[in-house]
């Protein structure tokens, strides 16, 4: 199970159909089967709108699309799930939204797992200190953070 900690940020409309986490001027997330769109508050500026999700999984050169997913509500959380045992989900949290990935079993072959989230949108990604991404804007200010990756087994045992 891959989980990671949005924090700072808002998401917004995606395909239908949409299902909202988050409240008022914090952190809000519309998810949908395509993807989820975040709406990130800035002090003093228009929101910054950002949009993400997994496209795709697999091993070092071998990566593939993971195609169409379907959007569904799970109890606080909201799920997008790709055949194969391939679920993407968001959580609200009071100090950002959670975005985590579940792989219901090990993915075919050898060699570093890849899983490619595509990014779009007013802000892109960037390399900020160790296991930390930044969401900048335009001007390579940073609008959001996307920290605490922690990845764990089957068992629960947090991996390295």
């Amino acid at each position: 199970m891959l989980g990671v900690v949005v924090l700072a940020a808002v998401y917004g409309p995606a395909a239908a159909p949409v299902l909202t986490l988050g409240s008022g001027a914090g952190p809000r997330a519309m998810v949908g089967s395509g993807s989820a769109r975040l709406r990130i508050p800035v002090d003093g500026h228009a929101p910054r709108d950002v949009r993400f999700g997994l496209r795709a999984l697999g091993r070092e050169g071998a990566v593939h699309d993971l195609g169409a997913a379907w959007t569904e509500p799970k109890g606080a959380d909201v799920h997008r799930r790709f055949g194969a045992g391939v679920t993407e989900w968001w959580r609200s949290l009071p100090d950002g939204l959670e975005h985590g990935i579940t792989l219901t079993h090990r993915p075919a072959g050898e060699g570093t797992l890849v899983l490619d989230v595509a990014v779009s949108g007013d802000l892109h990604p960037a390399d900020a200190e160790d296991g930390v991404i930044a969401l900048l804007d335009s001007a390579d200010a940073r609008a959001a953070t996307y920290a605490g990756l922690v990845v764990r087994d089957a068992s629960g045992v947090r991996v390295p």
